[in-house]
């Protein structure tokens, strides 16, 4: 894993290289390992060599003027000979990447039958030949995680690619005839003259999302690649964009066997776990005490000849959360690990969640990006490269019980009808304790009764931004110009012209399609590619993202158990009483960290004077004291505040 940039001329201009170094400057700590250069023959690299001289400086003839950088992590191949930028034998090709191809020795087997020299091993000279022999058609051979920006000197263009599931970020945007790419944005930020403005919809998309869906960010004419995406530039051309992979392609013959369903589960799962530990350095794996983690750790174990590094973190003094230092323990010393735990104080938090927020490429509001970093970093003190997790589990086999009970809900709905729901609604909620137990029902009947898909978002700061009155008037008509499609109401159409027609389904697609790749793994690799350290998620996994998907999703809850086939799958390998434990999601416990009323004060003053300049908020719900009293929207506020004041995002 790494971090790559770039400028492509699609003129004959020349390039600036003062850009490529600024670019190159916000991605080091992607890949402190080494770093190098690709740039025409005829340009003076002068800049690039006072400011790095003892990076690698690569020069070649190329038809088009640009230039590639690229800051290395290394994971697999250490060796000088598999420094990027890199060309295959024939210099017929290049390459920026930065990922892992977790199957590179199977194909690299297979290509040399075809003819093809290698002079490493490393994955990046298996894409490179891959794509010599297959074409584009390669990425459909790759299981792994990956952002690249090929160029074919013959055919004089580029493939810009992001993996099928989104793991690796890819940043681009076009100025002045020029494409620039990165795996930051703030390394785009960072070119001077282009001009930094806010994106009225990405403000809205971050209060209802935690982040702004692909191809859009939060800053104006700023994008991102989105998942199974590439885009094609030759001849000084900007193609569209195309979608190589979709989840739906290979899911027309649904599994409704729960035996055949936990085989299958399991065989996958083994593959996936077999091929993330693929490296040549220490890796280790991050241990909730949770089922997911638990079970990655147990396989792991099965194919480890030592113990294996583990990583927990928790809360000291914590009022509202239990630490799960109990279950972390229990999986450790079941699996003989070595087992590292960290509890952290509030002071530890606030001091390090405000330093992430200023770093990170987007102003994802997540609090869990504080746990991710600390874990990561200790990691790197004990010379551990690579961290195991599990991310997807939940998203893919419905482990969230707010899914199952939204989907009762929709089935019930559907069958009794719309006004006898409604009312025997409006009778229910003045009963006090049925009320508490239906807030998201009045949303979830206000969608269907205006013929939208009940499930927006499983996991929002507001169900609705506008409606909620948080934006001033002057920016809610700024809002109104710039209107664009829900992303739920636009996968919901693409998820049904695929054929999709579970709601479960669904949900899994549109975390697939959006959740996992923009926040949960977004938020994973930043954090952790702050610190040097690669995150490979186990579930993440193309090919069991497919299983999941044939998979008839009511095999997934039995007797109103979430994440069923799973539990099954990993019963006598997983200690039991982490398989039955209740879901206890990977929580900050933010309401403590922010209960004094010093802290409030602070902030609300520290909001006010932000929105005397930015006038995007309603002042009069700044100072309501229902707001200043919910620490999770108030640092949402707070989050998007400091991130727009350390890039100089003008509004």
């Amino acid at each position: 894993m790494c971090g790559i940039a770039g400028i492509i001329s699609l003129t004959s201009n020349k390039i600036n290289l003062t850009d490529i170094v600024a670019m190159t400057e916000e991605i080091l700590s992607r890949g402190p390992d080494g770093l190098g250069f690709l740039t025409n023959e005829f340009e003076d690299t002068a800049i690039i060599k006072s400011k790095y001289p003892s990076a690698l400086h690569l020069k070649d003839e190329l038809t088009t003027n640009f230039a590639f950088s690229h800051s290395r992590l290394s994971i697999i191949d250490l060796s000088d000979n598999a420094a990027m930028p890199m060309t295959d034998s024939s210099n017929g090709y290049w390459i920026t990447y930065n990922g892992e191809i977790y199957n590179h020795a199977e194909l690299k087997q297979e290509l040399q039958l075809l003819g093809a020299i290698f002079k490493t091993n490393s994955d990046t000279e298996v894409i490179l030949n891959a794509y010599k022999y297959w074409g584009i058609a390669c990425l459909k051979r790759f299981i792994g995680m990956f952002a690249f920006v090929i160029y074919d000197k013959k055919a004089n263009l580029f493939y810009v690619v992001r993996d099928r599931m989104g793991v690796k970020p890819l940043y681009y945007t076009i100025f002045n005839n020029q494409f620039y790419f990165s795996s930051s944005l703030k390394s785009l930020l960072a070119i001077k003259g282009i001009p930094k403005k806010l994106c009225p919809e990405g403000v809205n998309d971050y209060f209802s999302y935690y982040s702004s869906p692909a191809p859009y960010t939060i800053v104006k004419d700023f994008f991102k690649l989105a998942p199974a995406n590439y885009i094609c530039i030759q001849d000084g051309v900007v193609k569209n964009t195309v979608e190589y992979w979709n989840v739906l392609y290979n899911n027309r013959k649904e599994i409704n066997e729960e035996k055949e369903a936990v085989e299958a589960i399991k065989e996958s799962i083994f593959s996936s776990v077999k091929h993330r530990m693929v490296a040549d350095v220490p890796m280790g794996c991050m241990l909730s005490g949770g089922l997911d983690s638990s079970s990655n750790l147990a396989l792991m174990n099965q194919l480890s000849n030592k113990p294996i590094n583990t990583y927990s973190v928790g809360f000291e003094n914590s009022k509202t959360y239990t630490n799960e230092n109990y279950y972390s323990n229990l999986a450790a010393k079941k699996f003989n690990t070595n087992h590292n735990q960290i509890n952290i104080t509030g002071s530890e938090f606030f001091s390090t969640y405000k330093q992430l927020i200023e770093q990170l490429d987007e102003p994802i509001f997540d609090t869990a990006c504080v746990p991710l970093y600390i874990i990561s970093k200790l990691a790197k003190q004990h010379g551990v490269k690579v961290l195991i997790g599990g991310e997807g589990a939940d998203e893919l086999q419905i482990g969230y019980s707010l899914w199952t009970k939204m989907n009762n809900f929709n089935a019930s709905y559907k069958a009794i009808g719309k006004n006898l729901y409604t009312a025997g609604y409006n009778v229910a909620k003045k009963v006090p304790l049925i009320k508490s137990k239906l807030k998201h029902h009045q949303l979830w009947i206000e969608r269907l009764t205006t013929n939208k898909v009940v499930f927006k978002n499983g996991f929002n700061i507001f169900y609705n931004p506008i409606e909620a009155n948080i934006f001033s008037t002057e920016f809610k008509n700024r809002l109104a110009l710039n209107v664009r499609p829900d992303i739920a109401d636009e996968l919901y159409e693409n998820f049904v012209n695929f054929g999709g027609n579970s709601l479960l389904n669904f949900m899994s697609y549109m975390d697939i399609k959006f959740r996992l790749p923009e926040v949960l793994l977004a938020r994973l690799d930043k954090c952790m590619m702050m610190n040097g350290v690669e995150a490979r998620d186990v579930y993440v996994d193309h090919n069991f993202a497919e299983l999941s998907m044939k998979i008839n999703p009511q095999l997934k809850i039995k007797n109103k158990v979430e994440k069923y086939l799973l539990k099954k799958a990993f019963k006598n390998i997983v200690p039991n009483e982490i398989i039955k434990r209740p879901k206890a999601s990977f929580i900050v416990p933010i309401q403590d960290l922010f209960e004094s009323k010093k802290s409030k004060i602070h902030y609300k003053q520290e909001l006010l004077n932000f929105n005397a300049n930015y006038n995007l908020f309603d002042n009069a719900y700044l100072t309501n004291d229902l707001f200043l009293n919910d620490a999770k929207k108030s640092f949402a506020f707070i989050t998007l505040k400091d991130w727009l004041l350390a890039n100089n995002i003008i509004n």
